[in-house]
């Protein structure tokens, strides 16, 4: 039989229970919140990708860091999650012997060192016999990608021998590409710290950017040769020029 001793221990016990439950509660919503922040951290860290780069004498299956770099800047954006974004760091000079699609990912795209290690674009044709163009290796930003070279050596291939004879693609051609990015609206693409190695007769602009919208950040360049129109293609001076005429211009305003 219970007693009404037992009944008040009860009672006592189950209150102290209930004064307990706001604090477990709260014990319960911190670990829940401490574990959500951890994962954000973990998937934010795996959003990121860092590489080192050497094409002499790297391996594409090396593990990326400075002791062990990568091949080819291929190989880095292949490591890196869709939405990321692919760091890769030059230990020297670099060739696009071909265009390197980039799609839903940042590149950047930087040296390793102090040294601006240039880099170079192969020089690539394609058309029939009637129709011949010419394109280029490079970085070929697809559906929601963005660009940025910083501290390098950009070096513009020349336009010599044949190769006049060859009407230019022009989205295609350049250190960095637009390709199909209309679907995203526009390519970001950014140059800083960055020498520009422009010969005389330029084979292509330094951004392939015909027919697309562009957003393009330069500044702190070191331009040996003219800039002035091969920056991305048809572009020239537009000073007092009316917005109207310059139709891959976005601007509010009547004129430049």
């Amino acid at each position: 039989m219970t007693t009404l001793e037992d009944r008040i221990a009860d009672l006592q016990q189950q209150a102290g229970l209930l004064l307990d439950l706001p604090q477990q509660i709260a014990d319960t919503a911190t670990q829940r919140i401490n574990a959500l922040g951890d994962y954000w951290q973990q998937r934010q860290a795996q959003m990121y990708t860092r590489c080192y780069v050497h094409q002499t004498v790297g391996d594409d299956a090396a593990g990326g860091t400075e002791d062990a770099p990568l091949k080819n800047i291929e190989e880095a954006l292949q490591r890196t999650p869709a939405g990321g974004v692919c760091e890769v760091r030059l230990m020297g000079d670099y060739h696009f012997a071909a265009p390197v699609p980039v799609e839903q990912r940042y590149l950047h795209i930087t040296s390793a060192d102090t040294v601006r290690h240039a880099v170079t674009l192969e020089r690539l044709s394609s058309g029939s016999a009637t129709d011949p163009t010419r394109y280029t290796g490079g970085v070929r930003l697809e559906q929601n990608a963005a660009c940025e070279y910083r501290g390098l050596t950009l070096v513009v291939p020349p336009l010599d021998g044949t190769w006049g004879s060859r009407a230019p693609i022009e989205s295609y051609c350049g250190h960095v590409q637009l390709g199909h990015s209309g679907d995203a609206l526009a390519g970001r693409v950014r140059v800083a710290y960055c020498d520009i190695d422009i010969p005389t007769n330029p084979f292509c602009a330094l951004v392939g950017a015909a027919g697309h919208l562009l957003l393009l950040e330069t500044y702190n360049l070191v331009v040996s040769g003219n800039l002035l129109g091969v920056l991305v293609p048809d572009a020239t001076d537009p000073a007092g020029t009316p917005v109207t005429s310059l139709p891959w211009l976005v601007s509010n305003l009547s004129t430049v």
